[in-house]
């Protein structure tokens, strides 16, 4: 019968054999993308790869995820399993052998794509711990350094993000001069250097105008994933879903710039694990609402979501309405101008985006999904 185990990749892909042969040393790779099967054989072990269809992809998945949730995994596990863009089914014969090349060629497989691994009823990561059924194991949620770091970062970015604009105007030297600034300023704080992705720093060192536009404004974006974990930290009363502050604003508040060490960075500490998913649902709750608006325009009883069991309970309270639906500058939401509603949208996916970063959907930020 041999063993079987499925991978789950974050990646759109399906790997050939200089993919594959890392973790296959001494087998003979046969690896077909354009028919999504390949083959990695040692005299006594055959592991057979196949891709599974996109159209099967979708319900699969919310399978593995009412399966995550039945066996008392975290909320961030269960939100993690839906990222995977590429499945690949494994069937190993005569099954995991005992010089573990089986083992270390799923293990890898995995960890290359920084996917999990779903074997025996357990979700696996690249590494082989557990993340499922062992209460030891689980995904790791960030700690109040990481957070204030993080904070910061994504408030740089959003500058530098803004600095594009000047691009071929009179206004182009003095951004470069404010960019390189930018640079000197984030590597003069080792935990900021630490926390920057390669494409975050990759963006902080671009000339200004060298990129694509829209990565720039992405990084603008990011700001309204600065504002979820400033108020996180406690620098925050409250989020307004429709109302924005400017990036500046945001980084004078948080001394970005300022020669001395930024405040948020010294004994920074988090509201309560309560609180950080009682938000989370809030702002998944709002992202909700506006996605609907896009997919199905139309009135939505907004308030009326928690008794309809809208994936779990959450809390509308002081959350504005009109008209008993989302408010969006005063007007209800399936009535406001489709401009506003798009800046709102783009806000709720920000939000969101840190909300499930927070709750530990995956330690990387550039990697956190927001499905609604």
């Amino acid at each position: 019968m041999g063993d079987f185990a499925t991978v789950y990749a974050p990646v759109r892909l399906f790997p050939g054999p200089a993919y594959l042969a890392p973790f296959a040393r001494g087998a003979e790779i046969d690896a077909r993308p354009e028919a999504a099967r390949a083959t990695v054989a040692w005299p006594d072990l055959r592991i057979t790869l196949t891709g599974m269809r996109e159209e099967v992809m979708a319900p699969h998945l919310r399978g593995l995820q009412a399966y995550v949730r039945s066996q008392g995994g975290s909320e961030a596990l269960a939100i993690r399993v839906l990222s995977a863009l590429s499945i690949f089914r494994l069937t190993i014969e005569p099954g995991f052998d005992p010089e573990h090349r089986a083992f270390d060629f799923v293990a890898g497989l995995t960890r290359a794509t920084d996917g999990l691994c779903f074997f025996g009823g357990e979700l696996y990561d690249g590494d082989g711990r557990p993340l499922l059924l062992n209460p030891a194991g689980g995904l790791v949620v960030p700690n109040a350094e990481r957070v204030a770091a993080r904070a910061l970062v994504l408030v740089a970015l959003a500058m530098r993000g803004l600095l594009d604009q000047n691009a071929n105007t009179p206004h182009e030297h003095p951004a470069q001069v404010l960019r390189t600034r930018l640079i000197s300023w984030l590597e003069s704080w080792p935990e900021l250097s630490a926390e920057a992705e390669p494409a975050e720093l990759a963006l902080l060192g671009a000339p200004i105008g060298t990129g694509r536009p829209q990565t720039a404004i992405d990084a603008v974006w990011r700001a309204e994933g600065a504002e979820v974990l400033l108020w996180a930290l406690g620098a925050r009363d409250q989020l307004v879903h429709d109302v924005q502050q400017h990036p500046y604003e945001m980084a004078r508040e948080c001394g970005v710039l300022g020669i001395s060490r930024p405040c948020l960075l010294d004994h920074p500490a988090l509201r309560s694990e309560a609180d950080l998913k009682w938000q989370r649902r809030r702002l998944l709750a709002i992202h909700w609402r506006l996605v609907e608006q896009h997919l199905r325009p139309g009135p939505v009883p907004f308030l009326a979501l928690p008794e309809c069991g809208f994936a779990g309970e959450v809390d509308l309270e002081r959350i504005p309405v009109a008209g008993g639906d989302l408010s969006i500058g005063g007007v209800p939401a399936f009535r406001a101008d489709p401009m506003r509603v798009a800046i709102a949208t783009a806000i709720a996916s920000e939000r969101h985006h840190a909300a499930n970063w927070l709750i530990g959907v995956h330690p990387l930020y550039s990697r956190v999904v927001t499905p609604t």
